[in-house]
């Protein structure tokens, strides 16, 4: 992607320091931004409310798709005074704590087994999707309350509808708020035809597994009623 977005955040509450604290140490080439700040970034970028509040900063690490290393970011990470979280049972390596503050350090999906890395010993968690939303990334530019503005990569609608879908297919336990960001995701599209051509892999099964439980009824488009056509359309369009 050559297109650098502008966005402007009016809010400096938490975890919006943190962003800008992590953003300025590391490379926007070596890592992604997803979970609840990416769709806090659509959302800004589109002039939309964001209804869902989000606590901590979600990072994809760009070893598959970019000459990121783990391990540097992961000093960096270590350095700013954050320490490893175990992950209880058999999850994957991901969570890093400093305080109040979490940071999720992750990779993508579709990695050499042998090139997955490790924490302490236990695999870092891979992100459904996550090689899909980094082809998919685009430049930011992000100012954030007046502040300096900071330099950061997103998905773009249709990598992080990927990530919502393959999230919502995987993760029960949140189906509901993973459906809730999508339709977001989804009325921010005023161009789906353009999208469409960026379609590959699995993509558009996962974007028809939210446009199939995201029906005119559901109550995830009652916070955008008059951009409910326009984010249907996209399902539809990026589905089909």
């Amino acid at each position: 992607m050559s297109d650098t977005w502008n966005i402007d955040v009016p809010d400096a509450d938490r975890p919006w320091p943190l962003l800008a604290e992590l953003s300025r140490e590391l490379d926007p080439a070596d890592w992604m931004l997803v979970g609840g700040l990416m769709v806090h970034l659509h959302a800004a970028r589109a002039g939309i409310a964001v209804p869902r509040p989000t606590s901590d900063v979600d990072v994809v690490v760009a070893i598959g798709t970019g000459g990121a290393s783990f391990n540097a970011v992961r000093d960096r990470i270590e350095s700013l005074g954050f320490a490893f979280e175990p992950p209880v049972g058999d999850g994957g390596a991901h969570k890093f704590l400093r305080g109040t503050d979490r940071i999720d350090l992750m990779v993508a999906d579709r990695i050499d087994g042998r090139r997955v890395p490790r924490v302490q010993g236990r695999l870092v968690f891979q992100v459904p999707a996550g090689t899909s939303a980094l082809n998919k990334a685009v430049d930011c530019r992000v100012q954030i309350a007046g502040q300096e503005p900071i330099a950061l990569r997103v998905p773009n609608a249709l990598g992080a509808l990927a990530l919502k879908g393959a999230a919502y297919r995987g993760d029960s336990r949140e189906s509901e708020r993973h459906l809730e960001d999508a339709a977001l995701i989804a009325c921010t599209i005023d161009d789906p035809r353009t999208l469409a051509a960026q379609l590959a892999g699995s993509d558009r099964a996962r974007v028809r597994s939210l446009r199939d439980a995201l029906d005119e009824r559901h109550p995830a488009w009652r916070p955008y009623s008059e951009l409910r056509e326009r984010g249907l359309r996209a399902l539809h369009l990026l589905s089909g």
